[in-house]
C-alpha cells in the first residue's frame, strides 16, 4: 500500500514540474514573439522621416516606448502592471541608442517570475532583444 502511495506522490510531482516546465517555455517563447511584434509596432508609430530621399529616419523615444509597451501588453494579454495570474514581479525596460552611423538600436529587456502549479516555486523568465533599425537604402 505504501509503495502505491509513493508512486502516486512521485507521479504527481513529476506532473507538476513538467507542467511548470511547459509553462515557462511557453512564456519565454510568447514573450519573445510579443517583444518582436511590439518593436515593429513601435517603429511604425514612432518613425520620423528626416530625409526621405536618403532613407534617414529618426525615432521618437517617448512614442516608441509607449507603442512597444502597449503592443507587448496586448499581445501577452496582460493587465496595466504587465502581470497575469501566473506572472508577477514583472519589469519591462526599453532603451534607444544611436550608433556612430546614426542607426537606431532598440534594446528591450523583459523579466518576470512564473508560478503555476506549485505556488511556492517561482521560475524567472528573462527575454532580451536588441535590434538595429536600418532605414538607409543605397
Amino acid at each position: 500500500m505504501t509503495k502505491i502511495f509513493y508512486v502516486l506522490l512521485f507521479g504527481m510531482m513529476i506532473l507538476a514540474f513538467s507542467s511548470d516546465y511547459v509553462l515557462v517555455r511557453y512564456s519565454y517563447y510568447t514573450a519573445g514573439e510579443a517583444i518582436d511584434h511590439g518593436i515593429d509596432a513601435g517603429i511604425i508609430k514612432a518613425g520620423i522621416v528626416t530625409d526621405a530621399q536618403e532613407g534617414y529616419v529618426q525615432l521618437d523615444e517617448r512614442s516608441l516606448r509607449q507603442a512597444v509597451r502597449s503592443a507587448f501588453r496586448d499581445n501577452m494579454r496582460m493587465d496595466d502592471n504587465l502581470e497575469k495570474p501566473f506572472m508577477h514581479d514583472t519589469t519591462f525596460d526599453l532603451k534607444l541608442n544611436y550608433d556612430s552611423d546614426n542607426v537606431p538600436w532598440i534594446e528591450v529587456t523583459f523579466l518576470t517570475h512564473v508560478s503555476f502549479v506549485i505556488h511556492g516555486v517561482e521560475y524567472p523568465v528573462y527575454v532580451h532583444r536588441k535590434i538595429a533599425y536600418e532605414s538607409i537604402y543605397k
